[in-house]
């Protein structure tokens, strides 16, 4: 199920920017990170290739929700994890996440941005 379990990540920080200084593009769902808006920086070193990515606050949920679901997620691969995840689960929650992502989580009445969702629970292994 979780692809990222081969990746080998050997530096990984996190920055929260507070007010972005110009316009930026979220590297998950791709909505535009507008000026003055918070936003992720995160730096790795992967399989030995630097990468810095940056990331919208409403798309760190969903990065979460992987990393303690999974232990980490794939760059550009968050929302196919959690449409799958949905899927293979039966989970209307992730589902729904995904349809947001997909939508740069722009509200259904095209009045601005949804409010950024809660963290869902996570999977339920039978033993």
């Amino acid at each position: 199920m979780c692809r990222a379990a081969d990746i080998d990540i050997s530096v990984y920080t996190e920055t929260l920017v507070k007010k972005s200084r110009k316009d930026h593009v979220c590297g998950e769902c791709g909505r535009t990170i507008e000026r003055g808006e918070s936003y992720l920086r995160a730096f790795s070193i992967c399989d030995g290739d630097p990468f810095t990515n940056l990331f919208c606050t409403h798309c760190i949920i969903p990065m979460k929700w992987l990393i303690e679901n999974c232990s980490t997620y794939i760059y550009t691969e968050v929302r196919s994890d959690i449409r799958e995840h949905a899927r293979d689960y039966k989970r209307t929650d992730l589902a729904r996440m995904s349809v947001a992502m997909k939508r740069g989580w722009r509200r259904f009445d095209g009045k601005g941005l949804m409010q950024p969702m809660l963290l869902p629970p996570p999977i339920k292994v039978a033993a």
